[in-house]
């Protein structure tokens, strides 16, 4: 029953038995608040990973195709901060990932120890040991001669016994030969390996069977989508501000080239301006020199008036 409700639901959409006033009262925004942005630009790493050792529960915000083409349909200035928030969200599982893998390499090498240097008293018994299987060699040899001559001669006796003899330099041999059995544990984990993918432990030449089933695990498959999808978000991000960048480049150059192009253009208009200016400041300088002159004019004869005037009215002797 879920199921089918669920495909008629991806079909005709969640409000296909509601009349036209109540869809209209029920309408949904991509923008709404219970809406899941990161499935809208294209999944929620929530979804990934459920029944899994990394389950991160349930999104708890609604996943509605309906609503994911309507903001698919957006201008890319909409939705570049949506998908920026995606990506910061995708970095920081990918950063959880790799310090929890970090973690992982730093319990191999603490159980795994790797052997200490030869020293000189190593290399010492070990030579003294090749010395004893050189010897013990040579004995056998010599004691299997003298096997063959005594059962030549028919002495069995004495040649079974020799037999014993010789099968217990063998035994002192073998022991001598015999590597020191490691502990099984530190092998075990010697064997162990990290996967870089999703940082889980893996066993090296595993079997194929097993190896195919981790790679087609939720953990592995979820987080490889994860780090697939923020390289290729990255890429096309810094693609697009290389074309913001350039785009902005090109209108500075353009900028300044119509500027050029204006001031090129209004060079003769400025050089009348300023030569009118230059003539209308030379005429004020003219009329105020004129006006000048003639205030003196006008103030040394109002002097020089003033002087008979004033001989006039002096008595006459």
């Amino acid at each position: 029953m879920d199921s089918q409700r669920a495909l008629l639901d991806q079909l005709m959409g969640k409000m296909r038995n509601l009349n036209e006033d109540e869809k209209a009262l029920h309408q949904q925004s991509w923008s709404d608040s219970n809406i899941c942005q990161h499935y809208l630009v294209d999944f929620c790493p929530n979804e990934l990973f459920i029944n899994t050792k990394v389950d991160r529960g349930e999104c708890g915000k609604e996943h509605d195709d309906d609503l994911k083409r309507e903001y698919q349909k957006e201008d890319a200035r909409v939705r570049y901060p949506v998908e920026g928030r995606f990506i910061r969200y995708l970095e920081t599982l990918v950063e959880e990932l790799t310090r929890k893998s970090a973690k992982h390499g730093e319990r191999l090498s603490a159980i795994y120890t790797p052997p200490e240097p030869v020293t000189d008293e190593e290399k010492r018994v070990a030579a003294e040991k090749v010395d004893k299987i050189t010897e013990l060699n040579k004995n056998i040899t010599a004691l299997q001669d003298q096997m063959g001559k005594l059962g030549e001669e028919g002495k069995v006796d004495e040649a079974q016994a020799l037999m014993e003899l010789v099968d217990g330099l063998k035994s002192q041999k073998e022991a001598l030969e015999k590597p020191i059995e490691p502990d099984i544990g530190a092998v075990r984990e010697k064997t162990m390996q990290v996967c870089d993918v999703c940082a889980a432990f893996l066993i090296v030449n595993d079997a194929e069977e097993r190896i195919k089933a981790h790679l087609r695990g939720r953990q592995h498959t979820g987080y490889a989508r994860i780090r697939a999808k923020l390289i290729e978000m990255k890429a096309e991000r810094e693609e697009e501000d290389k074309k913001e960048r350039d785009k902005a480049r090109v209108q500075k150059i353009s900028r300044i080239k119509e500027e050029k192009d204006k001031r090129d253009r209004d060079r003769p208009r400025d050089r009348d301006r300023d030569r009118d200016r230059r003539d209308r400041g030379r005429d004020r300088d003219r009329d105020r020199d004129r006006r000048d002159r003639g205030r003196d004019r006008d103030r040394e004869r109002d002097r020089g008036d003033r002087k008979k005037r004033s001989r006039s009215r002096s008595p006459q002797h």
